[in-house]
């Protein structure tokens, strides 16, 4: 099990940098396509990238689905 720091180390994600915008650029995401996968709407994920003051509850999401990309990543890797 990992906790956020070890997911934030994980993905090279600094304390400065703003979560959101660093997802959908390291996995060549949408911002559409991010909050569809953690559930929320697109228009609200924006506010929270622009203003950078980001719920725990999303950031949590978000944190979950980069650690379910980086274990169905490695698993893939195992299977080869």
């Amino acid at each position: 099990e990992y906790s956020n720091i070890d997911i934030k180390a994980i993905i090279g994600l600094s304390e400065k940098q703003n979560i959101i915008q660093f997802t959908c650029d390291k996995y060549d995401l949408r911002l559409k396509d991010l909050a569809d996968s953690i559930g929320v709407k697109e228009g609200s994920l924006r506010a929270f990238a622009s203003s950078n003051k980001i719920s725990k509850q999303v950031e949590t999401a978000i944190e979950l689905y980069v650690e379910n990309i980086e274990l169905k990543e490695k698993l893939g890797k195992i299977k080869l």
